[in-house]
């Protein structure tokens, strides 16, 4: 019986961890070039093609017009876990999860 419990624990520990998805990062050096058209979404453009954007969290205004720097390490900007600081204004922001394809077609 004992045996019994604690497989039943190890297989809802495995599956509770395996629904969990690893957080997506793209390497600085495939980033062709970001926008952002209103400060709330960050877009990136990939050289090989693709398109991924995020949301800024809070929204960072002054991004559109002055750009942004950010601390990389390892080479890799992930989602969830990076913080933008704009030039001219210092305001932060933060990326959200990263969706891949363009932003849906505003109405």
């Amino acid at each position: 019986m004992r045996f019994s419990r604690t497989l039943a624990a190890i297989c809802l520990l495995a599956s509770t961890a395996g629904a969990q998805a690893a957080a997506i990062c793209l390497a600085t050096a495939d980033i062709e070039n970001s926008d952002s058209p209103d400060g709330k979404v960050l877009i990136l453009k990939m050289k090989n093609g693709k398109v991924w954007h995020t949301a800024l969290q809070p929204a960072c205004p002054g991004i559109r017009f002055s750009g942004f720097s950010r601390n990389i390490q390892g080479g890799q900007v992930c989602e969830n876990s990076q913080i933008l600081r704009v030039l001219q204004s210092g305001e932060v922001c933060a990326i959200g999860k990263f969706v891949p394809g363009d932003l849906p077609a505003q109405k």
